[in-house]
């Protein structure tokens, strides 16, 4: 019985944790968690993920930086840059700030924005116009083999008829599948969405350093473009660059 027990699991972290099991599915390989950066930073070049290294460790000229796992795999190299750690939070910090900025346009705006986007009352409409197309069809699918069984119809005819119900159902289905798939996206989009305006809104000041949790919570992505320039993809759909 749905919703008869309390939930173990707050249905919009659910959500959250889903959507993120299926961004590290679209993006393949194997993604690591144990780092902030790790699967969160694309290469703009093979759409790979940037990876740790650590050049010159164990000396004083030791530093860290992320680098595309396919730059030197590939045949035609990728062309994006190698990053600095540093520079990859101070770039974070400055675009985040330019959100904190404009913080109340957003909020003021959000609501509305959320509501055109993850939309699924289209949807919903063509569903119900399905499912009274498939009943229909169900019945005369029904009806034609209850006729074949009391009458001599000639069997030819009988197959032709019977499998053009049924490959209209098939298709039909199909159909409302796609929709429902496109409705659980809007949903998580939702999610993502209003996830995101909770951590802005709770950011009352701006960022004086780096935050892995702001990060982590407003980030879906940092794409590295082949002429140096970074594009941060936030989870609320908004795209923003940095230096």
């Amino acid at each position: 019985m749905e919703n008869s027990h309390e939930a173990i699991i707050e249905p919009e972290t659910y959500e959250l944790v889903q959507a993120e099991f299926k961004r590290r599915k679209k993006a393949g390989n194997c993604t690591s968690a144990i780092n902030c950066f790790a699967s969160r930073i694309t290469c703009g070049d093979c759409g790979g993920f940037y990876g740790r290294k650590v050049w010159h460790s164990n000396t004083k000229y030791a530093q860290t930086i992320w680098q595309c796992n396919n730059k030197f795999i590939r045949k035609a190299k990728c062309t994006t840059p190698h990053l600095k750690e540093e520079l990859i939070k101070k770039a974070f910090v400055d675009v985040f700030n330019s959100l904190i900025d404009n913080k109340e346009e957003i909020i003021n705006s959000y609501d509305d924005l959320i509501k055109k986007i993850t939309d699924y009352s289209k949807e919903e409409k063509e569903i119900e116009k399905i499912e009274i197309e498939s009943e229909v069809l169900q019945t005369s699918i029904e009806r034609l083999i209850s006729e074949n069984a009391r009458t001599t119809i000639d069997q030819a005819e009988y197959a032709k008829k019977y499998n053009a119900l049924a490959q209209k159902h098939n298709n039909l289905q199909k159909i409302m599948q796609t929709l429902i798939r496109d409705i659980d996206k809007k949903k998580a989009k939702r999610t993502l969405m209003k996830a995101f305006l909770k951590t802005l809104k709770q950011q009352r000041h701006i960022l004086k350093e780096f935050d892995e949790k702001i990060w982590s919570a407003t980030l879906n992505y940092l794409e590295v473009k082949s002429n140096e320039m970074l594009v941060f993809h936030f989870k609320d759909g908004r795209e923003l660059p940095g230096a």
